[in-house]
């Protein structure tokens, strides 16, 4: 997911501001856990002055005083991507990696169950900005 985003952004002009996968210590480099609920990555494009966030476990809770929140009960998604638009709307992507599948032994075991496709449902639906748009561009299950 990260070497993906890396790849389609710097592709198209995007520059890293800041990342937290990358720590120091006395014996040289060594790759941090993802942080859950803040920015493992954010990216910005010069020209169009566009931020990307990728989010490990962000909680977008049930009230509006923090900008981006869920009507419903608080959802909080394995992977999201936030892209924040210079007029301050945000799109998001949402990926949840599953390791189980549907397999019932009639030829339906790639598919992914029908629980984790409802809650990319409640995701698309439940979360929204503070204008409350819905603001989920896509959400798969992988």
């Amino acid at each position: 997911m990260i070497v993906a985003l890396l790849a389609v952004a710097g592709g198209t002009g995007f520059k890293v501001v800041s990342e937290h996968l990358i720590g120091r210590d006395i014996d040289g480099l060594f790759m941090r856990a993802l942080p859950r609920g803040k920015a493992a990555i954010v990216l910005s494009h010069p020209a169009t002055a566009r931020s990307v966030r990728l989010i490990h476990e962000r909680t977008y809770a049930s009230s509006s005083l923090q900008g981006l929140y869920s009507v419903a009960f608080a959802q909080i998604p394995d992977v999201a991507v936030e892209i924040e638009e210079p007029d301050g709307r945000t799109k998001i992507y949402l990926f949840d990696p599953k390791y189980k599948l549907a397999g019932t032994g009639s030829g339906d075991e790639s598919q992914p169950t029908k629980v984790d496709m409802d809650k990319m449902h409640a995701y698309r639906d439940a979360i929204r900005d503070g204008e409350d748009r819905r603001i989920v561009e896509y959400a798969a299950v992988l």
